[in-house]
């Protein structure tokens, strides 16, 4: 999960299921919402998805869904382009993450083959 702290405050970005619903109903196609936002970066956008992100991270610790967008307001250029990047980190680990156990698998290759002649030859 990415996070990235604004004001002294710690914020969990998330791309849930959630946040995906959220996006669609503001945009209409997810893919495409996102293609925008990572080409465009238009403020509005970045403050609207950053509140969007964040909520997905509130309500999946089982907090209320209260982050607005205009705490990015003090937020200098340099700080707004770290935020983008914690965004796309979200996203991103959203559009490819495997998981096993609950973490992040590695993306390690693996001999399915030779895994099954070791498990039976063990």
């Amino acid at each position: 999960m990415a996070k990235i702290v604004i004001g002294g405050k710690e914020y969990d970005l998330r791309m849930s299921l959630w946040a995906s619903e959220q996006i669609e109903k503001e945009y209409g196609d997810l893919k495409d919402a996102l293609q925008k936002f990572k080409k465009e970066r238009k403020i509005a956008m970045v403050k609207w998805m950053f509140q969007v992100l964040a909520n997905a991270g509130q309500k999946a610790a089982g907090k209320p869904l209260d982050v607005q967008g205009d705490v990015l307001d003090n937020c200098s250029l340099h700080d707004l382009d770290n935020v983008a990047k914690a965004m796309n980190e979200a996203m991103n680990e959203s559009l490819h993450a495997e998981t096993v156990g609950g973490n992040e698998a590695d993306d390690e290759p693996t001999d399915a083959l030779a895994a099954a002649y070791d498990e039976k030859n063990v």
